[in-house]
Parts: C-alpha cells; sequence; structure tokens
C-alpha cells in the first residue's frame, strides 16, 4: 500500500516560501488592525493570483490553462461580491 510517494524538491525554496508565507499571514492581521474588514478580504483575496504571477516570474513556473481560469474567475468573482 504506497499512499505516498517521495518526491525530491527544493528545500531552500520551499524555506523561502514558508517564511515568506508567515509574513504575508502577520502583515494581513496587522492590516486587519488598521484597516476595514473589506480591505483586508481584497488583500486576502489578492494572495493566490500574486502568487501565481510570482511563481511564474522567479521560478518560471508553468501553469494549466484550466487552473488560471479559474483561479482568475474565483477571484474577480468574489471582488465583484464583495463590492455590492
Amino acid at each position: 500500500m504506497k499512499f505516498f510517494e517521495h518526491k525530491p524538491f527544493d528545500s531552500r525554496a520551499v524555506m523561502g516560501f514558508g517564511i515568506l508565507n508567515g509574513i504575508s499571514i502577520g502583515l494581513l492581521n496587522l492590516s486587519l488592525g488598521f484597516n476595514s474588514v473589506g480591505f483586508y478580504q481584497m488583500t486576502k483575496l489578492a494572495i493566490i493570483p500574486c502568487t501565481v504571477l510570482l511563481e511564474t516570474l522567479f521560478f518560471s513556473k508553468q501553469f494549466r490553462l484550466n487552473l488560471l481560469v479559474v483561479v482568475s474567475h474565483r477571484t474577480l468573482r468574489r471582488c465583484y461580491i464583495l463590492r455590492c
């Protein structure tokens, strides 16, 4: 029963991503103390598209088109809902 398969990974990139993710959460919580809840939610929603953009630019990662369409659709839909 092999449920998991070991795959090699770049530990330096994973550590960097983890540190940046932790800083992002801390700054978001700090932002909530100084801004409205709506701005906090918009900022939180922007994290996923920004992460995709940064991974594309810095790590030359290629994403499937259907993933990009889903992320774009969900982000735009939630921005519209929060705006109303």
